[in-house]
C-alpha cells in the first residue's frame, strides 16, 4: 500500500496499484480491476457520515461498491482516514434473499511487524 496527503493505493501483484481510497466529496467515483474476477469494481463516495466503532463516534467515508458503472450495490465499505475500512455490508452472495453480511470494527492490535484488524460478523 502506498499513501499520499488523500489518497490510498494498493497493489495485489506488487506492480500495479489501484486506488482504494480518496479523501473526496460525495459523488467523487473511480474504478479498477477487480482483482479476483475477471472484470471491473467501481466505488463512489455515497457519503460522509457519524459511525460508531471501538466505542468511539468517527466521520467515515462511505463507500458504495459494485460490478457495474451504475449498477446494483453489493457492498458498502465505511472508511474512517488512520484507521481504514471500519463497518462493510456485504451483499455479494450467491443467495440474494439474505441479509448483507456485516462486519464491524472491533479491536486493533499490533503484530509482529504491522498492526492487525479484528472485524466481528454480526448476524
Amino acid at each position: 500500500m502506498r499513501c499520499s496527503a488523500n489518497q490510498a493505493w494498493i497493489s495485489y501483484d506488487g506492480v500495479t496499484e489501484h486506488l482504494a481510497f480518496q479523501a473526496a466529496g460525495p459523488g467523487t467515483s473511480w474504478n479498477y480491476p477487480d482483482p479476483w474476477e475477471t472484470g471491473t469494481d467501481y466505488i463512489n463516495i455515497a457519503s460522509i457520515e457519524p459511525i460508531n466503532v471501538m466505542g468511539g463516534s468517527f466521520l467515515a467515508y462511505r463507500h458504495d461498491g459494485g460490478f457495474v458503472l451504475g449498477g446494483d450495490v453489493y457492498w458498502v465499505d465505511y472508511v474512517v482516514p488512520g484507521a481504514g475500512i471500519v463497518k462493510r455490508e456485504d451483499s455479494d452472495m450467491p443467495d440474494t434473499a439474505s441479509p448483507p453480511l456485516t462486519f464491524i470494527l472491533t479491536r486493533i492490535t499490533q503484530g509482529n511487524a504491522t498492526p492487525a484488524v479484528n472485524l466481528l460478523l454480526l448476524d
